[in-house]
């Protein structure tokens, strides 16, 4: 083999491993979020309280159960929970983050501005709950 041949060898090596490390990782990165169900609990609750967002009205003040993603913040070490649920009104999407790295965003079609969203914290630490209310857009402008 020659020279040239021994060099387009090695580069290739290197790149396959490379690329299997790469490969690797991602999939253990993947595994660790959906292992401990962050994943599914973001997805859910994006999707739930984008749901209610759509079929309320404006002039109602919503109430949801966050105490599951709650736990679940707090086992994966997010420090600031009262933002594991916001909403970015310029885009109509429900953010919900319940870990350090990752968010899951959804979107709601319902022409509404999400007002006062806060989350009480239940005195025994059960059934905490995210409240905000919903006013016309019209009615802002």
């Amino acid at each position: 083999m020659n020279k040239r041949g021994a060099e387009i060898l090695t580069v290739t090596v290197i790149l396959i491993i490379f690329l299997v490390v790469l490969s690797l990782s991602g999939l253990l990165y993947s595994s660790i979020h959906l292992k401990n169900g962050s994943f599914f609990w973001e997805d859910y609750y994006a999707k739930e309280i984008s749901k209610v967002i759509d079929l309320a009205s404006p002039g109602d003040e919503l109430t949801i159960d966050v105490q599951n993603a709650m736990v679940l913040a707090h086992k994966n070490g997010l420090k600031n929970l009262n933002n594991i649920v916001r909403f970015d009104g310029a885009n109509n999407e429900v953010i919900v983050r319940l870990g350090e790295n990752k968010e899951t965003r959804f979107e709601y079609f319902n022409d509404v501005s999400i007002v006062n969203p806060r989350i009480e914290f239940a005195d025994d630490g059960e059934n905490n709950v995210l409240k905000f209310s919903l006013v016309s857009r019209e009615s802002l402008g």
